[in-house]
């Protein structure tokens, strides 16, 4: 099973914030229970000698495929087992997979062949992932990003038909409402209507792993209604997890980040 010791039912979630390698110290002086780090950066032996020292507190990455790779065509596998392998040398427990351009529909793979193929890959990833402590949890992108799985809710389902759990990203979450003719912007997220009944069909059920950033992407406030919609219907599942703060930042915003996360979510 996973690695769960950044969380706990009793004491909450804990929190993080997806950086660089070089801004370990500056998320862990603020406050911040853990990083995590794109996987990508594992394949550089460098990088990973450096973090097999220093052992910075890890529970997840992002950024799993590179931009250069189709997964409909080229082989995927050795990358993946890779930074699998490096990940769990690292104590990670869940692999966020994003990966907008590997996994954008191709002349010869269209949008609903592409998405069905990329669950499958997913499930075969996490079909020998998960012996070595990793959870496989894909998220959905917004349509600027890729073309394939671009709802959450539909995805997360499709996934769970194959016992593959998923990620839920408010930053995301929020633009799907572009979908149906909302200007996205911080002020207009706050007016999504029936936002309660809108986020339980987008978060369907409770996800592996959480990243947080409001609409325009920055560093969400604890007065925003949309964040506070996607809080309480996690609070509302009884999600206990890591939740990432993946948005722009700066070392001095992240210690009022740190204590906004702490009102929306515990």
């Amino acid at each position: 099973m996973p690695n769960s010791d950044m969380f706990d039912e009793v004491t909450g979630p804990s929190f993080g914030v997806c950086c660089s390698p070089d801004d370990i110290e500056a998320v862990l002086a603020a406050g911040f229970d853990y990083v995590e780090l794109g996987a990508n950066r594992l394949v550089d032996d460098a990088v990973f000698r450096n973090l097999t020292d220093l052992r910075p507190p890890m529970c997840a990455t992002n950024l799993f495929f590179p931009g250069d790779l189709r997964l409909y065509e080229d082989d995927w596998r050795p990358h993946a087992r890779l930074v699998v392998e490096r990940a769990a040398r690292l104590g990670v427990a869940t692999m966020v997979v994003g990966s907008g351009n590997a996994r954008k529909s191709t002349p010869t793979t269209p949008p609903t062949q592409a998405e069905a193929a990329f669950i499958d890959i997913i499930a075969e990833i996490n079909s020998w992932s998960l012996p070595m402590g990793v959870m496989i949890a894909p998220e959905s992108l917004r349509r600027a990003e890729t073309d394939v799985w671009n709802h959450l809710g539909p995805m997360a389902t499709a996934l769970r038909t194959k016992g593959v759990n998923y990620t839920a990203d408010s930053y995301h979450v929020a633009w799907e409402w572009e979908h149906e003719g909302f200007d996205v912007t911080l002020e207009s997220s706050g007016r999504f209507a029936d936002l309660d009944r809108r986020m339980a069909e987008k978060i369907p059920f409770l996800p592996a792993h959480v990243h947080v950033g409001n609409a325009p992407r920055t560093v969400p406030t604890s007065d925003d209604p949309f964040m506070q919609a996607f809080a309480r219907r996690l609070r509302d599942l009884g999600y206990v997890g890591c939740i990432s703060l993946e948005c722009t930042w700066t070392a001095e915003e992240l210690p009022a980040a740190l204590t906004a996360l702490k009102t929306l979510f515990q």
